[in-house]
């Protein structure tokens, strides 16, 4: 069931404290030995609070009037609390239905003025049901236990304290509240804003087990993130990581269309053409910082990448420790189009994709489909979205935080790929790939294309695409983008977003940028007039001295302290680094002698647990990068 957290949260915080003020002031007054009277009252009082808690959360911003009606109505009862148990109980479960009955039916008036609505009202009450119940159930257990004889004094008052107690522990477990340090982290006690509302609607929660779902809830625009919905999330993945009761956060779509198609750039370029700067970038500040997040959280974190996956969709997937793709996946980052920049952490995971993939993909914005991006290592798993249900319900019954547990979960859905075929789109043209974007300078690129479209083939075909995709991109932005791919090789991930934040400050203050959104997202005229028009009337010079040597005005600070230079988990497929390093016998694994392609195939294959797919991809990289030394089965890895 879909949850309501912050008047949940806040009505649940509200009502422990009422509960716990009530219970110190009785302790004090029965431990003072009060006259009777006193005691009478410290009775009610207990009485009171121990109703309050069962209906407080969820009118728990008028609780002073629910406590006081609950001790006038206990008093009224004129029960001997001094000297007679079963009279405490009798009152609970009696007359504290006075209570619960006007108040069931009467607050949805009242929270009307507190800014719950009527669905948040009922779903507050269901949860909280638990604690009602465990209210009544206690009082008629103390009735019925009490009949047969009666207890008086400081002793009755401890043994009915022991049993008030066992309550309290039960209803807290029933409802959660282990989870009081994330309640009390973020509880929010103000009335919610307009941003708040649109963050709440636009990304949802699912609480199930063991499991904390975020569930992005944009279909209308392909789920393009806004800043209040990146605020939305960096609350609740907050939340999470302080929660016991959380041990796997999983990121999906509410749509089969898109996971996330990218950030809403339109309303940010809008904000910074109308003169809140500081707006524009307090977007790009909050989504590097929940991208950081993501890549360092202390529990695993799986994102279903079901339909397109573009842009800041990316940047929410692509840093997770797990990343499912599916047979709807549509991968790309294509801010060179709009005259942006591949960033959300593009500068720390593009260059260390397989060779030249990343630059590839970063300057032309290339599609990936389904399977690809298993091969690429953008993906670290492939499920068939009509097993993905199955999958988040088996990632909710984990009970431990355990990365392999998880991954191990996951392989239990994953789809057999066709015996002996590498599903991958890139597999035809990856050396070309590497010959062409192996160089520092786009016009080198350019000329490399050129060179490959006068052969024949695949090759030639993609070189001629490649360059009509090039062409069509903003100038600035491609140089721009290939300067930042080659400094990001070594670039840790919090130099990495300290980076983007600094370029993309000064690219909102450049024309392409808008020109770009208004060409292709506004007007969709698709007919950008980029300034300079071609490569070649880029200055280099100037423009590194602007983007990469002119200090900023904003800098990232980070939710979380974590810095690398590699991802701290890897479950994906084998990299062709990795298995180079193996067979030049690199690694220590590998040992002193030559190794042959059985042997490097079964290292792999058993240290991944038999995963689908590492077979087929370092079969391929093999023969791609190796040769048999002269009357030898030993491999040689080939420059």
């Amino acid at each position: 069931m879909l949850t309501y957290p912050r008047e949940r949260r806040k009505a649940r915080v509200l009502a422990m404290f009422q509960f716990l003020v009530n219970l110190s002031l009785t302790l004090g007054q029965v431990l003072l030995r009060n006259p009777r009277a006193g005691k009478e009252a410290a009775w009610t009082r207990l009485a009171a609070c121990c109703v309050a808690l069962g209906i407080a959360p969820w009118v728990a911003p008028v609780g002073g009037v629910v406590r006081d009606s609950g001790v006038y109505v206990v008093a009224q009862g004129r029960v001997d609390f001094g000297g007679e148990i079963r009279g405490l109980g009798y009152c609970l479960w009696t007359r504290s239905m006075a209570l619960v009955v006007p108040y069931m039916f009467c607050n949805p008036f009242l929270l009307g003025t507190l800014g719950i609505t009527f669905p948040d009202y009922l779903s507050v009450l269901l949860y909280n049901g638990g604690s009602l119940c465990g209210v009544l159930v206690l009082g008629f257990l103390l009735d019925i236990g009490s009949s047969c004889r009666r207890t008086r004094g400081l002793y009755g008052f401890f043994v009915t304290s022991i049993m008030l107690a066992i309550c309290v522990v039960a209803m807290a477990v029933l409802n959660n509240e282990k989870e009081l340090k994330a309640l009390f982290y973020s509880a929010v006690m103000s009335t919610k804003t307009d941003a708040d509302l649109e963050g709440d609607r636009r990304v949802l929660t699912l609480k199930n087990l063991m499991g904390r779902s975020l569930i992005l809830n944009r279909p209308e625009a392909l789920n393009a993130l806004t800043h209040p919905m990146v605020l939305a999330m960096k609350k609740h993945l907050l939340g999470w990581q302080k929660s016991d009761l959380c041990n796997v956060v999983i990121l999906r779509s509410n749509s089969p269309r898109a996971f996330c198609a990218g950030g809403d750039v339109v309303r940010v370029s809008s904000e910074w053409e109308s003169g809140n700067q500081r707006g524009a970038m307090q977007f790009f500040w909050d989504e590097y910082s929940v991208n950081h997040l993501i890549a360092s959280y202390e529990k695993p974190v799986v994102a279903l990448l079901d339909g397109y996956t573009m842009g800041g969709g990316v940047g929410l997937s692509v840093h997770a420790a797990f990343r499912v793709a599916t047979e709807s996946t549509v991968f790309a980052m294509p801010e060179t189009k709009i005259g942006f920049f591949p960033d959300v952490g593009a500068t720390f995971f593009l260059p260390r994709m397989d060779g030249q993939t990343g630059v590839y993909l970063g300057l032309t914005g290339q599609r990936l489909k389904g399977r690809d991006l298993v091969y690429a290592g953008v993906a670290t798993h492939f499920v068939p979205s009509e097993r993905l249900p199955m999958l988040e319900k088996r990632l909710q019954e984990i009970d431990v935080v355990d990365y392999d547990v998880v991954n191990r979960a996951i392989e239990e859905f994953v789809a057999q790929p066709e015996a002996g075929q590498m599903e991958y789109s890139l597999a035809g043209v990856r050396d070309a790939i590497d010959r062409c974007f192996r160089f520092n300078k786009v016009e080198s690129i350019v000329e490399a294309l050129r060179q490959e479209t006068e052969a024949e083939g695949v090759v030639a075909e993609w070189a001629a695409r490649t360059l009509e995709q090039l062409m069509g991109m903003s100038p600035s932005s491609l140089k721009l983008t290939l300067e930042q791919l080659r400094k990001g090789r070594t670039c840790s991930i919090q130099e990495s977003f300290a980076l983007e934040l600094r370029l993309a400050e000064r690219r909102l203050s450049s024309h392409d940028m808008h020109e770009g959104i208004q060409a292709l997202l506004v007007r969709k005229s698709n007919d950008p007039q980029w300034q300079p028009s071609t490569i070649d009337a880029v200055d280099m010079q100037k423009l590194h001295a602007e983007y990469f040597e002119t200090r900023g005005n904003y800098e990232m600070q980070f939710l979380d302290p974590a810095n690398f230079e590699e991802y701290p988990h890897s479950y994906g497929l084998p990299s062709e680094k990795e298995v180079g390093e193996f067979v030049r016998g690199e690694n220590p694994q590998a040992g002193d002698f030559g190794l042959t392609r059985n042997e490097v195939v079964a290292f792999f294959v058993k240290g991944s647990g038999h995963k689908i797919g590492v077979k087929e991809k370092v079969n391929w990289v093999l023969d791609r990068k190796t040769r048999l030394l002269p009357d030898s089965s030993v491999l040689q890895w080939i420059k």
